[in-house]
């Protein structure tokens, strides 16, 4: 059985005036309430945290893990 976290998951964004703007996550239906897209945000924040970066949380999912996880919202400007 392939597991869907490889292939199931996206997340959209864009580099604007050196912050990374996470613009859109999307997790097929089926997956949807299973965690998938709460795994994906969380290795987004490390790896931008890793790596030093700003971010502005204009996908709504994103936004609301970032609330949810204080220990990322130094990463936020806006």
């Amino acid at each position: 059985m392939k597991c869907p976290c490889a292939t199931a998951r996206s997340s959209y964004y864009k580099v604007e005036d050196g912050r990374v703007v996470l613009l859109h996550t999307q997790v097929p239906q089926e997956l949807s309430g299973l965690g998938y897209g709460s795994r994906l945000a969380h290795g987004v924040f490390q790896a931008l945290r890793r790596d030093g970066k700003r971010v502005i949380a204009k996908c709504p999912f994103m936004s609301s893990y970032a609330a949810r996880h204080p220990e990322y919202g130094a990463l936020l400007d806006g």
